[in-house]
């Protein structure tokens, strides 16, 4: 199945995938069964490559591998941090109703897909 991926859905994402290094450090230090951080950073950049030229994730072609690293782009990112910390600093509490609207989004998106993804976290 074929999820279509909004900008700001990409962003999201991108946040993440962008330190590619960082999502291998977690997926080889995790229980996942992950050995080569080279390997798991280069498809981590492999798979923003492709969100970012096609705008969507093809669900049923996803190794286990793109799915753990999609896993990882709800559970390690920073990025709705960094949004409620900006809304903080210029009174906009609308920055965070939107970007939660975002997650929730994409979480329905793939959730109808079969990639079993974090809710949209509390803070």
């Amino acid at each position: 199945m074929l999820v279509k991926i909004t900008p700001r859905e990409l962003e999201f994402l991108s946040h993440r995938l962008e330190v590619s290094d960082a999502i291998a450090e977690t997926l080889i230090d995790s229980e996942l069964g992950y050995s080569s951080a080279v390997c798991v950073a280069g498809i981590a950049d492999g798979l923003l490559y492709r969100l970012t030229k096609s705008g969507v994730i093809d669900c049923e072609a996803l190794t286990a591998l793109e799915r753990d690293i999609i896993t990882d782009c709800f559970e390690g990112s920073t990025w709705f941090v960094g949004i409620t910390q900006e809304a903080r600093d210029t009174s906009k509490p609308q920055l965070v109703s939107g970007a939660r609207r975002t997650i929730s989004r994409l979480t329905e998106k793939l959730h109808g897909a079969g990639l079993d993804v974090p809710a949209v976290p509390d803070y």
